[in-house]
């Protein structure tokens, strides 16, 4: 394997579980995709490192430690392959105050 065909790989994979990642997602991600887009018919959620619920912080504590501060961090790193492979678009402005995922496409 080159290194570039390395590094491709390891951008693109997750080192997390995918078990612990289906858990955000079903849990945490998909409440809140799925209210964006019933209630206020959005395609497309930001979530921020402000969003410091007490529910989101003790669920990200319990699966994976001190390792992410919060769901903005796990989604921009661990998770962000996660959801490409899901169909998503994640988008991670710089200076990151945010990360958005997409679930609309542009033909």
């Amino acid at each position: 394997m080159s290194d570039i065909e390395l590094l491709n790989e390891l951008s693109t994979k997750t080192n997390e579980s995918r078990e612990k990642l289906d858990i955000i997602y079903n849990e945490l991600l998909l409440p809140i995709m799925k209210k964006a887009a019933s209630e206020r018919k959005e395609k497309r959620i930001q979530i921020t490192d402000n969003c410091y619920r007490c529910d989101y912080q003790s669920r990200l504590k319990e699966l994976f430690g001190e390792k992410y501060w919060s769901l903005q961090n796990l989604i921009s790193t661990e998770m962000k392959p996660y959801l490409i492979e899901k169909g998503f678009t994640v988008i991670i402005p710089s200076p990151s105050y945010y990360v958005a995922i997409s679930w609309e496409h542009t033909k």
